[in-house]
C-alpha cells in the first residue's frame, strides 16, 4: 500500500489487521463475534459511519470531510459561473451568452 510517507520493513510484522473491527466496536458497542454474525453489508455500513463519525469529531476532520465532499461533485456550480462570467471577465470587456446550461464567450 502507498502511503504518504515510506514504509520500514520492520513495520510488515506489526501490522494490525483487526484495527477496523475494534473502530466498529468502539463505535457501535458490537464485539467482534457480534461484527462477525452480522451481513456483510450491515458491516461495511458501521465501517463506513465509524469513519465519519471520527472525522467529525474535529474541526481538520470536518474540513477534510467538506474537502472530499467538494471533490466528488460532479456538476458544474452554474450560478458561480455566471458570477465569474459577469463579474471580472465584464471587466475586461468579454460577454457571456447562456446557451442552456452551457456558455459561449466572445470578445
Amino acid at each position: 500500500m502507498i502511503k504518504y510517507a515510506p514504509e520500514e520493513s520492520w513495520g510488515d510484522a506489526f501490522e494490525i489487521s483487526t484495527a477496523t473491527h475494534r473502530r466498529v466496536a468502539e463505535y457501535s458497542g458490537y464485539d467482534f463475534a457480534a461484527q462477525c454474525d452480522l451481513p456483510y453489508s450491515a458491516f461495511l455500513l458501521l465501517v463506513r459511519d465509524s469513519w465519519l463519525d471520527s472525522y467529525m469529531r474535529s474541526d481538520e476532520g470536518r474540513q477534510i470531510l467538506k474537502d472530499i465532499s467538494r471533490l466528488q461533485q460532479t456538476k458544474a456550480d452554474i450560478s458561480a459561473i455566471r458570477e465569474m462570467i459577469g463579474g471580472e471577465n465584464a471587466k475586461r470587456g468579454l460577454r457571456a451568452c447562456a446557451i442552456g446550461d452551457e456558455f459561449a464567450c466572445e470578445h
